[in-house]
């Protein structure tokens, strides 16, 4: 998702970017550990 054209997003996260986000809850931010991504979705 690009957040750069939404002002309020870019002032929660512009800092964190890359966020993710897992069943609506912030998991990570700044590296994507893709092992730890992968086990969160698989819950």
């Amino acid at each position: 998702v690009d957040i750069s054209a939404d002002d309020e997003l870019m002032h929660t996260y512009g800092e964190l970017l890359p966020v993710t986000f897992v069943d609506g809850s912030q998991h990570d931010y700044w590296r994507v550990d893709p092992a730890r991504l992968h086990a969160a979705l698989a819950r």
